[in-house]
């Protein structure tokens, strides 16, 4: 009989056991589904676009804000390559493996983003590779400002030519690049006749709107990788890379006879005949220095003046 209510007794206890088993495990599994959820909801709301991808680039996770990005369902994109889901419609200027984080242009139809992408590793418990954890960052709004910046900082106010800062930043570089090659390089320095006079007859509006259209007629007048800029006042610079002093002359003559035939209208009634001075130096084995150039380049502007103005003259 002892033994009987022995064995029930056992039997009881381990059911007992085992239910509180059960329960323990069903809860911690229902608060394992719970923070599961949180995180999802969490990473859902997160302004940046989440994926993971297993080790053969397959999606394992990705939040809405990236199905949104890829105009897929979940069941579209899990398991699948970029290959598989990513359609004309969607185009990335960059190849997003190999680097841990990168700036990338992101075009959806007629709309394309600026993108800061970051790539993780994913480690198990064994520290093996099994995948990366990747978030998109849409930085447009960053990059088109900061970029804005940056062209304030080298740009001038008023005529939208480089500015004196910018100016000898190149100038620099661009002279020890063309001695330690061997290479040709040219300086034209113009400055507008009697502009003084023009601001005391008219105005400094009147003086404003003769810098913006010297500028406008000097640009067609230049390459992509000539460096012109507004020194001060009416000032400018242009520095010829890889040109001869002929070649510069011959710019220079250009710019010149451009600006002696052309009119700049004054408040819609009256015009102007505006003329310019230039000065013409080049690299030779004696300089030391940029401003070796720039200094027989005014050298030679001053000459015009002083010859008549409406000159281009060439100091060695």
């Amino acid at each position: 009989m002892i033994s009987e209510h022995f064995e029930s007794a056992i039997y009881n206890y381990f059911d007992k056991a085992q239910i509180r088993y059960d329960e323990a495990h069903y809860s911690s599994i229902e608060m394992l589904k719970n923070r599961v959820k949180i995180l999802e909801a969490t990473l859902d709301n997160i302004g940046a676009y989440i994926h993971t991808k297993d080790c053969n680039g397959r999606y394992r996770y990705v939040n809405e804000k990236m199905l949104k990005l890829l105009g897929r369902s979940i069941d579209e994109v899990i398991g699948k390559s970029d290959k598989e889901i990513i359609d004309n419609e969607l185009l990335i200027d960059s190849t997003l493996s190999g680097k841990l984080n990168q700036l990338v242009n992101i075009s959806k139809g007629n709309e394309t983003r600026k993108m800061e992408y970051f790539q993780k590793p994913m480690l198990n418990e064994k520290g093996d590779h099994i995948g990366t954890c990747n978030t998109i960052l849409d930085v447009t709004k960053w990059y088109l400002e900061n970029r804005e910046l940056k062209k304030l900082a080298y740009t001038d106010y008023l005529t939208g030519l480089f500015n004196r800062r910018y100016f000898f930043k190149q100038a620099h570089e661009l002279f020890h690049q063309a001695s330690n090659l061997n290479k040709p390089l040219s300086v034209i320095s113009i400055d507008i006749d009697h502009f003084k006079d023009i601001n005391d007859q008219y105005g400094h509006s009147v003086g404003d709107n003769v810098l913006i259209a010297v500028t406008k007629m000097m640009r067609p007048n230049i390459r992509t990788e000539d460096i012109i800029a507004r020194l001060g006042g009416e000032e400018f610079s242009i520095i010829l890379p890889d040109t001869s002093k002929q070649k510069a002359k011959y710019i220079a003559d250009r710019i010149r006879l451009e600006q002696d035939l052309s009119t700049i209208t004054v408040n819609n009634l009256n015009s102007l005949k505006v003329k310019i001075s230039i000065g013409v130096a080049s690299l030779n084995s004696n300089d030391t220095t940029f401003d070796d150039i720039l200094i027989r380049s005014d050298q030679a502007l001053y000459l015009s003046k002083s010859k008549g103005r409406n000159k281009v003259h060439i100091l060695d």
